[in-house]
């Protein structure tokens, strides 16, 4: 599991799939030791933030960390890798 800090300067606040909200305007929450999730950004769609566990994606070079993370919206994808407990910080 990974934990994900999100600051919110968007002019809106920031909506997840865990009830949690994000306020606008400098507003900040963390997702402790998390899974899959997603959030909605009013305007700009969702991103996903996918766990893949210890799969590694084909097509990447060789990675060593065991744990994964995608995050994906509808025009961009990024590969996380990590150990132990993962932290992401999104803005």
């Amino acid at each position: 599991m990974y934990t994900l800090n999100v600051k919110n300067n968007y002019t809106w606040p920031i909506s997840s799939n865990t009830g949690k909200v994000v306020p606008e305007k400098g507003g900040a929450a963390s997702f402790d030791r998390h899974g899959s999730m997603f959030m909605e950004i009013p305007g700009m769609g969702t991103v996903c933030f996918l766990e893949l566990g210890d799969k590694k994606l084909p097509g990447y070079p060789e990675v060593k960390e065991t744990w994964g993370i995608l995050v994906r919206t509808h025009s961009t994808e990024a590969y996380y890798r990590y150990e132990g407990g993962g932290i992401l910080n999104a803005t």
